[in-house]
């Protein structure tokens, strides 16, 4: 009843290669954030995502990925960092906005 990290990624891999999950969800630093969340917040703080942990699991593997997404169109740059102006522009992206 509980998973590690390398079991996640099988996991992950497996449902992309399956066709079950999209490809972008096959995407290890997003995986890698939401591990960590699931782990460290959402969980008990040790390295097993258990099983009253895999709802908050799933959750998180879609957010980030969903996070990196954004993150990648809006980084003109193309160097992991993002200035006032593209942080504006992927706020409102994922419907929210700055006054």
């Amino acid at each position: 009843n509980i998973v590690s990290l390398a079991e996640i990624d099988k996991f992950v891999v497996e449902m992309v290669e399956g066709g079950s999950w999209p490809a972008w969800l096959n995407n290890k630093p997003a995986l890698m954030r939401a591990y960590k969340k699931t782990i460290l917040k959402d969980g008990d703080g040790d390295d097993w995502v258990e099983k009253h942990e895999f709802h908050a699991l799933l959750l998180n593997i879609f957010w980030f990925n969903k996070l990196w997404q954004v993150f990648a169109q809006i980084d003109t740059g193309a160097d992991r960092r993002i200035d006032v102006r593209e942080f504006q522009a992927g706020m409102g992206q994922l419907g929210l906005h700055l006054t």
